[in-house]
């Protein structure tokens, strides 16, 4: 599907959201509600200090113990994917538009999920898939009729050795997205802020705040 793109080095920051689900559930053990933000913002603070900040690169490529896989848009459950943006306004609304729509689903109750936003170096092998969405609209297609396409392309991709991918976002339009196939390609991670995201269920939309 790529092999007529040509491949180039690319050098760039890129951007991503890291979820906490684990610290979720200590803060549901401790008691904490949903409204005491910022006491919930300084414990996750806190309790990562002395997290390694290789380990936010590390976590997308370790494998995962699911008795069935869970496909994205570039993997079908078994490619390891670091989802990445170059523009941070890009990489907040993916992952907002992507906790709205599979986190939140149905429920008419007030949400709240926790991130840590970072960015980091990117160096590697990339195809630019941008100018080709013309021949390859499963790039911003919606995931259900986008993602076998994009599956193959991941592929294809992976098979030919490549760091990763120029992407248009799907969810913002004009943004960027970077799936990052190989680990090695990152370095130099630098954590930014605690990110709130939280779901309104009158108007139906999640909202961010952020705590440095």
């Amino acid at each position: 599907m790529i092999e007529d793109i040509p491949k180039e080095f690319f050098r760039s920051i890129t951007f991503r959201y890291a979820s906490q689900e684990d610290n979720i559930e200590v803060l549901v053990e401790m008691g904490l509600q949903p409204e005491n933000s910022e006491e919930m913002l300084a414990f996750l603070r806190d309790r990562h200090k002395e997290d390694s900040l290789e380990s936010l690169l590390d976590k997308p490529f370790e494998a995962k113990l699911q008795l069935i896989p869970q496909p994205t848009r570039f993997s079908d459950g078994t490619i390891r994917v670091f989802y990445s943006a170059p523009e941070v306004d890009t990489a907040e609304v993916e992952v907002r538009d992507l906790y709205l729509t599979h986190a939140f689903g149905n429920t008419r109750e007030w949400r709240t999920v926790y991130y840590m936003s970072f960015s980091c170096d990117y160096a590697g092998d990339t195809k630019d898939l941008r100018p080709h969405v013309a021949t390859l609209p499963c790039l911003i297609q919606d995931e259900e009729p986008g993602c076998p396409g994009c599956h193959r392309i991941a592929a294809e991709a992976v098979r030919d050795g490549l760091n990763g991918l120029l992407t248009p976002s799907a969810r913002k339009p004009g943004g960027t997205c970077l799936p990052v196939f190989r680990r090695e390609a990152l370095s130099n991670p630098r954590k930014h802020e605690w990110v709130a995201f939280r779901f309104d269920p009158e108007t139906g939309l999640v909202s961010p705040s952020t705590s440095s």
